[in-house]
């Protein structure tokens, strides 16, 4: 058992770092995506190949249950059009008219966000230590380092309101992400997969619906996918949703909203080393430090104290209404 419990916490670890290279894609992938077509029509369409795949593997070959009773599905895909619908859209929007460096920053605040939002929310502040806020500020000065040479600023209005589209999608995200940690930690919580199958599901019908209402039916005709766009949505579906959403769920529950937000940090590394594995592009000397200090602010997120999981017995202790965890009361 004991050999079990530390193999299990590896293969986590290393489930986190495939996260971070399937999240690091996506920037690279959705400028292809969007040149293809339009924000509302990648969403829709990435939202739609995720489902397909998440059905077949869910339904298919796991034969998992993904009904919910009526009033739990309300608020699991109340936190699915956050997480998912809302973040997606908003994001693909700002990719348009923001460079890949600028757009990098702003998605990496997500730890920060939801490190201040849940000390707004929440009555239990999970993870909001100290060593926290540190390893979160080291991160984010790793990120700086690494994108702040690739930004290009015009100055013009276009590239504002990208950069305010991409924040708003990086705090969608972060709210989604705290709520969906209040619902996996319930006494009654929904399994992983059929919340995550839920939320794609209310994701897309709501994205799909409002492609319609907006810019219409797309003729079929007009729908001219090159290579690198059909490569790039293809990406966005299956990897980078169907497989990064269960991914990201999971780690929600196991570790906090904290510590699983944290994996945007990785996205900078993965693309670095995605483009000197297919390239050959080395890293710069600055890219290199700044990777480095992104990896100490990892580590130490990481080591930090971690949030006590549903089930364990505590003595004096007393169930907090939100998130689902435990807290010390004095005796």
């Amino acid at each position: 058992m004991q050999k079990l419990k530390k193999i299990i916490p590896d293969r986590l670890y290393l489930l986190f770092v495939l996260l971070g290279f399937a999240y690091g894609g996506c920037l690279i992938a959705g400028k292809a995506a969007v040149s293809s077509c339009s924000p509302l029509q990648t969403t829709t369409l990435r939202l739609g190949i995720s489902l397909v795949v998440l059905t077949i593997l869910y339904r298919v070959l796991l034969r998992k249950p993904l009904t919910l009773p009526a009033m739990l599905l309300f608020k699991v895909w109340g936190a699915g059009l956050l997480l998912q619908a809302t973040t997606f859209a908003l994001f693909f929007m700002g990719l348009q008219n923001t460079s890949a460096g600028l757009g990098g920053i702003i998605e990496s605040t997500v730890p920060l966000l939801v490190f201040v939002l849940s000390w707004v929310m929440a009555k239990h502040r999970e993870s909001c230590s100290p060593q926290v806020l540190l390893s979160l500020i080291i991160g984010m000065a790793g990120i700086l380092l690494v994108f702040a040479p690739k930004v290009h600023l015009e100055g013009s209005q276009s590239e504002l309101t990208g950069c305010i589209f991409i924040l708003l999608s990086s705090t969608t995200f972060a709210l989604g992400t705290i709520c969906n940690r209040k619902l996996l930690q319930m006494r009654k919580a929904p399994t992983l997969e059929a919340c995550v199958y839920q939320q794609n599901l209310i994701s897309f019908i709501a994205i799909a619906l409002l492609t319609v209402m907006v810019e219409g039916v797309p003729a079929v005709e007009s729908l001219q996918f090159s290579f690198g766009g059909l490569c790039g949505i293809l990406y966005l579906g299956i990897v980078a949703s169907a497989v990064a959403n269960h991914l990201y769920s999971l780690f929600t529950k196991r570790w906090g909203a904290v510590r699983a937000g944290a994996v945007s940090y990785l996205i900078p590394v993965a693309a670095i080393l995605l483009d000197f594995g297919f390239y050959g592009n080395l890293p710069t000397p600055t890219e290199a430090l700044g990777v480095a200090i992104i990896l100490i602010g990892i580590v130490m997120l990481q080591r930090g104290k971690r949030p006590i999981q549903q089930g364990h017995k505590l003595s004096f202790c007393r169930r907090t209404p939100y998130l689902g965890t435990y807290q010390r009361q004095p005796a």
